[in-house]
C-alpha cells in the first residue's frame, strides 16, 4: 500500500501521470458508484489517493477485480 503511494507521488507530476489521471479519475468514479465496490473496505474510500493505493495493493496480492485491472493497464500504458 505504502509502496503505491510513494511510486504515484514520484511520478505526480511527471507528463506520463497527468496524462493518466483523467483515465485514473473514470476508474475511480466508476468504482464508487458499483455496490461491489464496499468490499474494498473504508479507507479505499476515503480519496482517489487512497482507492489507488488500495487498488494496486489487491493487484500485487492477487486479487484483482475489472477496477485493479484497469488500473494496472493504466499504469503499464503510462509507464508509471
Amino acid at each position: 500500500h505504502e509502496l503505491a503511494h510513494a511510486t504515484w507521488n514520484t511520478h505526480l507530476k511527471s507528463p506520463n501521470a497527468r496524462a493518466a489521471a483523467p483515465r485514473i479519475q473514470r476508474v475511480y468514479k466508476q468504482w464508487q458508484k458499483d455496490k461491489k465496490s464496499r468490499r474494498y473496505g473504508k479507507y479505499a474510500h476515503t480519496n482517489i489517493n487512497e482507492f489507488f493505493a488500495e487498488t494496486v495493493t489487491k493487484g500485487i496480492h492477487g486479487k484483482s477485480d475489472k477496477y485493479t485491472n484497469a488500473l494496472i493497464s493504466i499504469i503499464k500504458n503510462y509507464k508509471l
